[in-house]
């Protein structure tokens, strides 16, 4: 008698690394619980592949296999001679042979649907018939996946999570979501369940909530996942929108992600919103258009494409309310665990109330540390209050690198803007790095940069307030006070301040009459500044301070202080091109206020200033009196040898302040002639044009 004996195929098993989540408390009343949770364990497997006996129904072997397809050995034991046919997602490596004979049986890839069929041997006049079964199963594991292939089943993902376990979800199909009408969160419980969804290149649309009235908004965290422990991958999320009126964070993919203490990161990558529409009336709750609010989490290749927009107008409201066109606000108070790679934005953020808005990100805590590298955002970013940055709203410290801003940035309301083409205000340090920005500023107050507004690190901080090499701005900056400079508006009191390698080709102006520290690199340089090797043709309107380098170098200290004072600051080797005007309609008064100058408005007499050029074609209007707008050039200074004014012209009535013009260039020398002449790095710089540019921090 003929026998078919299938030997037992060796198992495919995967053992999942084991997470321990467990974490510290987060000072925050709507934030999830802190999890514990692991992978399945393999146990948990269950067989996905049979072979039965079609008159018996025994199953003479059943064994795991992945969905991605894998081989079988089995053994056929034949007194003669026998052929086999197997069904069409199975391959043999013999279909006939002679006796007993090992058999390779290859089982093709499949995306998770259950599929059946026959596999007939025969020998002579005998035949037998066994069933191929390759049963789907969805436990959840990295093997066994939950498959998503319809809205309905996204909406059972809420009943499929379990306590202490990660779950492996994956999505086979592109699925629409409009029959979906009263959504709630994957996850929004304050509990321990993980996720990692795989969204397989497949594309989520109509994801909508639209819920104007606060009663209907039960959830917290709205958005899809709610709370994200564990990771989204390879996921496109078109045409969806959010309105929602309720106290929480809120964003298109998850409200909240990530956790504090960075023992379960949250991964988000290559996961991009569409048109997307992001929009509440409450006063309070973190807005992103990806994310709410996030903790340990890492960004890569996202992107969103849309509106952000808080609605609700409030004057009375000056607080920090987080409203960003990637991310809400990053909330954690440990370094480095949250970082951003690759990310961009486009559409329009805004907000009617509260402080904080950004183009990526609303806020970032103090000492976070994030570092940024390779974003960019071209939104038009709109605020009623202050603290708007085209990237960044409010700083917590840490790195940009080849970053870049694009857009429209305005404020509306406040006599302090905090507002830059970057970032706007941070109260930890600033390290910028090969970034650059381009657009308008507008503001009805003050402290505004082409990339920072403001850099003000508390006194128990780092030990450097603000870092800026080889970067650049073309911002055309509109401020309705003072404080504003090219790149810098201000830095604080108690770190130094570091510019090197960069320039300045857009404008200043002053909105209001006697407005001062308007500078074409940085408007007001606290102790222990340098500026080195950079360029400005910037066309300056203003009261007063105003220099194309620097408005002013005095250690941000009033002009009672003393001006003879070594406050460590030092302008090497910089050049201005552009204009300097007084805004004061009858020109200022020979007795009034600070002083104005081609390249450092204000000064300390103790500052080391030293080759540092002034083009044949500046222009210098600031006094009432043509003649005493004559400029001149003065000696290189520095502590020993102190700044003197070298002027043809005295007037004891002037105020000067210690302004410093550099020296004339030659007549019809070019910006990058200058440069080249006096020893700028070509390994940084490209002189080959008529005015320089940066070789690694292009469009």
């Amino acid at each position: 008698m003929k026998r078919l004996l299938f030997l037992l195929p060796a198992v495919l098993l995967l053992l999942p690394g084991l997470y321990s989540c467990e974490d510290k408390n987060i000072p925050d009343d709507n934030k999830p619980e802190n999890p514990e949770i692991v992978d399945p364990e393999p146990e948990d497997s269950v067989p996905v592949f049979s072979i039965t006996d079609d008159q018996s129904g025994e199953v003479i072997e059943s064994f795991d296999l992945p969905y991605e397809g894998g081989e079988i050995e089995i053994m056929i034991l034949c007194g003669g001679s026998w052929t086999m046919t197997v069904p069409s997602w199975i391959t043999a490596d013999k279909s006939a042979g002679e006796g007993n004979t090992p058999v390779r049986l290859t089982v093709s890839a499949n995306t998770g649907e259950s599929r059946s069929g026959e596999a007939i041997f025969k020998s002579g006049d005998e035949t037998i018939t066994l069933a191929a079964v390759q049963a789907m199963a969805e436990n959840g594991s990295e093997a066994y996946p939950i498959l998503i292939r319809t809205a309905s089943d996204m909406t059972r993902l809420r009943t499929l999570l379990e306590m202490g376990e990660y779950k492996y979800v994956k999505l086979v199909n592109d699925i629409d979501m409009s029959p979906i009408t009263d959504w709630a969160p994957i996850h929004e419980d304050n509990d321990n369940k993980g996720i990692r969804f795989d969204g397989n290149g497949k594309t989520i649309s109509n994801f909508r909530v639209v819920k104007p009235a606060e009663a209907d908004c039960v959830h917290n965290y709205m958005s899809l996942f709610g709370i994200l422990h564990g990771s989204v991958k390879n996921l496109t999320i078109k045409d969806p929108e959010i309105v929602y009126n309720r106290s929480t964070p809120v964003g298109i993919l998850a409200g909240w992600a990530g956790n504090s203490d960075g023992s379960c990161f949250a991964e988000i990558e290559n996961v991009h919103v569409i048109n997307g529409k992001v929009t509440s009336r409450m006063i309070s709750g973190n807005l992103g258009g990806l994310v709410g609010s996030t903790h340990a989490t890492t960004f890569k290749n996202c992107s969103f494409d849309g509106t952000v927009t808080r609605e609700v107008v409030a004057d009375e409201d000056n607080t920090y309310r987080y409203t960003g066109g990637l991310i809400g606000l990053v909330y954690t108070a440990a370094e480095y665990m949250v970082s951003l790679d690759g990310c961009h934005t486009s559409g329009k953020v805004a907000a009617k109330a509260g402080r904080a808005v950004g183009g990526l990100i609303a806020g970032i805590n103090a000492k976070a540390r994030v570092r940024i590298n390779n974003c960019w955002s071209t939104m038009d970013v709109e605020a009623r209050h202050d603290v708007v940055g085209g990237l960044v709203g409010y700083w917590g410290g840490g790195e940009f690198n080849d970053c870049h801003y694009s857009g429209n940035i305005s404020t509306t309301k406040g006599t302090n803007s905090f507002a830059g083409g970057i970032v706007a205000h941070s109260n930890w340090e600033i390290i910028m790095r090969r970034c650059w920005s381009e657009g308008t500023i507008t503001t009805s107050g003050a402290i505004v940069g082409g990339l920072a507004g403001q850099s003000n690190a508390v006194a128990d901080g780092p030990t450097t307030g603000l870092e800026i090499s080889e970067c650049w701005s073309s911002m055309i900056i509109k401020s309705g006070s003072g404080d504003t400079g090219g790149l810098v508006g201000r830095s604080s009191t108690n770190h130094p301040l570091s510019i090197s390698n960069s320039y300045f080709t857009g404008s200043l102006t002053a909105q209001a009459t006697n407005k001062s520290n308007y500078g074409g690199i940085i408007g007001d340089c606290p102790k222990n500044s340098t500026i080195t090797n950079c360029w400005s043709s910037a066309d300056i309107k203003a009261g007063f301070a105003m220099g194309g380098i620097a408005g002013r170098m005095f250690g941000r200290q009033g002009a009672s202080a003393d001006q003879t004072a070594d406050i460590g600051c030092s302008a090497t080797g910089n050049i201005f091109t552009g204009t300097i005007q007084t805004t004061n309609t009858s020109g200022e008064s020979a007795s009034n206020h600070y002083s104005a100058a081609a390249i450092i408005g204000f000064n300390s007499t103790a500052n080391t200033l030293k080759n540092n050029w002034r083009g044949p074609g500046v222009s210098f209007s600031f006094y009432a009196n043509a003649a005493d707008n004559s400029l001149f050039d003065q000696d290189d200074a520095d502590k020993d040898h102190p700044l003197t004014d070298n002027r043809d012209h005295g007037d004891s009535a002037y105020k000067y302040y210690r302004p410093y013009h550099g020296k004339a260039a030659s007549s019809g020398e070019t910006v990058s002639a200058i440069a080249a002449r006096i020893g700028w790095d070509t390994s940084v710089w490209d002189l080959s044009g008529s005015t320089p540019t940066l070789k690694n921090s292009r469009k």
